[in-house]
C-alpha cells in the first residue's frame, strides 16, 4: 500500500513540476535524472534501497514546493 501512495505522489508532484518547465524538456529531464541519481546516492550510503520511496518523493516535494510557494500542495492527499 505505501508503494501505491508513494507512485501517486510522484505522479502528482511530476505533473505540477511539469508545468513549470512547459517549454523546456530538456532542464525536466535533468532535473529529474538529478533527483533520482542523488537520492540513489544517498540510498546506497545509507545501505537502504528503497531510492523510489521517501527520498524521491519528498526531493520531488521539496522541488515543486520552490517552483511554486503559493500554491497549496499535499502530502499523501492531505493539505499542508
Amino acid at each position: 500500500m505505501g508503494f501505491v501512495f508513494g507512485m501517486m505522489m510522484i505522479y502528482y508532484s511530476v505533473n505540477a513540476i511539469e508545468e513549470y518547465f512547459e517549454n523546456r524538456k530538456a532542464d525536466f529531464a535533468t532535473m529529474l535524472v538529478f533527483n533520482a541519481i542523488t537520492a540513489l546516492i544517498f540510498a546506497t550510503l545509507a545501505g537502504d534501497y528503497s531510492v523510489m520511496e521517501s527520498p524521491y518523493i519528498f526531493s520531488m516535494i521539496y522541488v515543486w514546493a520552490k517552483f511554486v510557494p503559493d500554491r497549496q500542495m499535499s502530502i499523501w492527499g492531505f493539505p499542508v
